[in-house]
Formats: structure tokens, sequence, C-alpha cells
């Protein structure tokens, strides 16, 4: 549980739940993990390939919600709430 709004659209947090993702893929009693930064990740590479090649989340958050409006659909509530605090 986040305590702000949008704290899911920063880009050092979704950082963080990448990491955290990946840890726990890697764990052998967890079939996979798939995340919030997963789905921006994906969403940037197919907006703007060249900039996601370099860095799969955005350098601000400005940037993720505007993937996330441009990209975005009901799916991304698997994720977060409506004010992106989950």
């Amino acid at each position: 549980w986040a305590e702000h709004p949008d704290a899911f659209m920063q880009p050092a947090n979704l950082r963080t739940l990448s990491t955290l993702s990946d840890w726990l893929a890697q764990q052998p009693e967890i079939g996979g993990a798939y995340s919030l930064a997963d789905y921006v990740g994906l969403l940037h590479s197919a907006i703007a390939p060249q900039r996601a090649a370099v860095d799969e989340i955005p350098q601000s958050a400005r940037a993720v919600r505007h993937l996330l409006l441009a990209g975005g659909n009901e799916d991304q509530r698997l994720f977060v709430d409506p004010r992106f605090y989950l």
C-alpha cells in the first residue's frame, strides 16, 4: 500500500517493484511474476523502442502517465487502483 496517490507513476517505485518481481520469479516455489513495472516496460517498448532499449522504465512520472494513458486499458486495474496507490 502506497501512501500517496500516483505512487506507482514514479520511476523509482516502478524500478523497486521490478527488482522485487525479478526476485520473486527466481524463487523455485513461484511459477512467475508479472507486475505493473513489467506492464509499463511492455508499453514503453511498443511506443518508444529505442528509449526502452536503454531503460525499460521511463525516466519521469509524466512519461509513465503518458504510456498508461496511451496504451493502458482495463488490464492495468489488475495491478493498481484508479489513483495508482496499489
